[in-house]
């Protein structure tokens, strides 16, 4: 049902169906994912991000998984979200809104944006696990050998 209200637009009944089914399973990784996706077609991108975030530090198995395109926001609300993550990127030293913004381009398979985005998160936090893993995978980034 969620995933039907994801592909119809229905953000908030996704966001609530998703919420009814961690109530029942707090381990579902797909409905977390279903959730962070339907949170960031309702515009919730700060809380979106910082819940992407503790999934993939807890899961990092998750990472290289890339969802179906009807399970993310439409093509048109993308575009507003990954604007507002622009702008919250450059407002705010925190390391989640460029975290989110890398996410999506690895979604929508766009190797700038990754990059761009993973490297404003190495300076904010260059010792952080999930930025450095995401950069290992997402851009096969290697770490030198001493």
């Amino acid at each position: 049902e969620a995933e039907a209200q994801l592909a119809n637009q229905r953000y908030f009944d996704a966001d609530d169906t998703y919420l009814d089914v961690l109530r029942l399973r707090p381990d579902d990784h797909m409905a977390s994912i279903g959730q962070i996706h339907a949170q960031i077609g309702v515009g919730m991108i700060r809380t979106a991000s910082y819940k992407l975030r503790r999934l993939l530090l807890k899961h990092p198995e998750l990472i290289s998984t890339r969802y179906d395109k009807k399970l993310l926001p439409a093509a048109q609300r993308l575009r507003w979200v990954q604007e507002e993550l622009t702008e919250m990127t450059t407002q705010s030293q925190s390391v989640e809104p460029p975290l989110l913004l890398a996410y999506l381009g690895f979604q929508l398979d766009k190797p700038r944006q990754i990059r761009s985005a993973l490297d404003i998160a190495v300076e904010r936090k260059p010792n952080d696990p999930v930025v450095l893993l995401l950069r290992r995978i997402w851009l096969k980034d290697r770490p030198a050998t001493q």
